[in-house]
């Protein structure tokens, strides 16, 4: 009987170093209807919300995101149009891609198969080994584009203050609020013969914007035609959102109210 074959080696990690996979990937987002939404991103547009002594439209973002440790990995920021936002996150979550946690995982799952996989294992190591090197920053986390609909922009002025009240240091950059809920699944059985409570933990993030009236686009593009003010006006009707000049408002000029 001859022998059977020899199983190959995992491949040399210098062997599959991708050249980049920064790729900016782009969608639109959908505020009425979330569900068809990317990445499981709850999208809410809000009219006339009270902010001191002002009205304002406002965008509430809620993310999902799997692993606690990724967070200071997570940026967000307005494009220059102030048409769409830019996430910066994790292409693998650092619980799968931390090497530490291979011996483990590949436990794990090949307990829940029935079957041991070493080749599995050897190139999960290689691919982990790659995403950790010094070097390999940039396949540690990708940009992903969300374009809001169209005729809709927004701003960091209002929702992006610090936790002292400060000031963006920039027009673009957007403060992310990392959230945490626990919540409990039920009790479970354990090797000691005791009942145990199961938790589920849920994280997320919220980023908050302004949406644009008509003042804010005029100095964001120095010139808005009648043409532009009308699909604005079409794209919040879409979201039963009335606006109605007033030229009387604090600071004069073309205003909308709402």
């Amino acid at each position: 009987t001859p022998p059977p074959p020899k199983t190959p080696p995992p491949p040399a990690v210098s062997s599959i170093m991708p050249t980049g996979n920064n790729n900016n990937e782009s969608f639109r987002l959908h505020f009425d209807e979330s569900w068809g939404n990317p990445d499981g991103i709850f999208s809410l547009m809000a009219p006339n919300v009270k902010v001191g002594d002002r009205i304002v439209d406002k965008v509430r973002l809620l993310i999902p995101f799997h692993d606690v440790e990724d967070v200071p990995l997570f940026k967000a920021r307005l494009s220059e149009d102030g048409s769409s936002f830019i996430l910066t996150k994790p292409t693998i979550p650092g619980y799968l891609r931390d090497r530490e946690n291979i011996e483990a995982i590949t436990q794990y799952v090949d307990r829940s198969v029935g079957v041991a996989c070493e080749q599995c294992k050897n190139l999960y190591e290689v691919q982990s080994t790659t995403m950790e090197m010094e070097e390999n920053a940039h396949l540690r986390t990708k940009d992903t584009t969300y374009k809001f609909p169209d005729g809709i922009t927004c701003n960091n002025d209002t929702f992006n203050l610090g936790q002292n009240g400060e000031k963006p240091t920039d027009a673009y950059s957007l403060r992310i609020r990392v959230n945490m809920d626990l919540t409990q699944l039920g009790e479970i059985a354990s090797a000691d013969e005791n009942p145990k409570m199961a938790y589920g933990v849920h994280p997320f993030m919220a980023i908050e914007m302004a949406v644009d009236d008509i003042d804010a686009k005029v100095r964001r593009t120095k010139k808005v035609s009648e043409e532009e003010v009308n699909s604005v006006d079409e794209a919040f009707m879409n979201f039963g959102i009335t606006r109605t000049p007033n030229r009387n408002r604090r600071g004069g000029g073309t205003g909308m109210t709402f």
